[in-house]
């Protein structure tokens, strides 16, 4: 068995390499739970690094590679996810502010009208200076709606800056998801209860792939 055959080497002493291979991966793998929990990109990050000093390599048994693995790409699925939410959070954070000005606009337009009315029914009246008074109103308020530019370019832009900005990690972090994933599946000579897990675990991965591409 994979992971008993590991222990046996470490408990005897036979494989030091062996023993820092695995202690780096459990480090690796309680960051990567962390973040699971917490949602923090920290705990994703701190995992891959911990990763990264346990390069591919002959001298690592097949279970430790099947864990250095699975842990990366779950990681980078999680960071893929991460940077997603920011996507939607920035994005929705422009569509809230322009829809505050167009709301603006439209409390302007709707006081516009309402004092045209108060005009004409003042002067309906023959309250001729109150009318008058109502009129200079009723032109500040003509010649500051008569100036609001379309802002529909402008929010393209905006959104196209956050796109930008964020795109190039979520798509590295889906690209390098996908890099583990496929080191995942080639990995060979593995226990019968890590070949199960592995396929399981890919399968998952795999879900997680299609739902970052959605």
């Amino acid at each position: 068995m994979g992971w008993l055959s590991d222990a046996l080497r470490i408990v005897c002493g036979m494989d030091e390499d062996l023993r820092a291979w695995r202690d780096s991966i459990s480090a690796a793998e309680h960051h990567l739970r962390w973040g699971i929990e917490s949602r923090q990109q920290r705990d994703f990050e701190r995992a891959l690094e911990i990763l990264a000093k346990c390069p591919k390599s002959d001298s690592a048994s097949p279970h430790c590679r099947y864990r250095r693995e699975r842990a990366s790409a779950e990681a980078h699925l999680w960071l893929g996810r991460l940077a997603m939410d920011r996507l939607a959070e920035q994005l929705a954070k422009v569509d809230d502010y322009f829809e505050a000005v167009e709301e603006g606009r439209r409390s302007l337009r709707l006081q516009l009208e309402s004092t045209r009315e108060r005009v004409r029914s003042l002067e309906a009246d023959g309250s001729l200076i109150s009318a008058r008074e109502e009129r200079r109103r009723l032109e500040d308020l003509e010649r500051e709606t008569g100036h609001m530019p379309d802002l529909s370019a402008e929010k393209r832009e905006r959104r196209a800056a956050v796109l930008a900005r964020i795109s190039p990690t979520f798509e590295n972090h889906r690209s390098r998801a996908e890099e583990h994933l496929a080191a995942l599946r080639a990995i060979s000579a593995l226990a019968p209860e890590d070949l199960a897990a592995r396929d399981e675990i890919a399968k998952k991965q795999e879900s997680g792939l299609a739902a970052l591409d959605s």
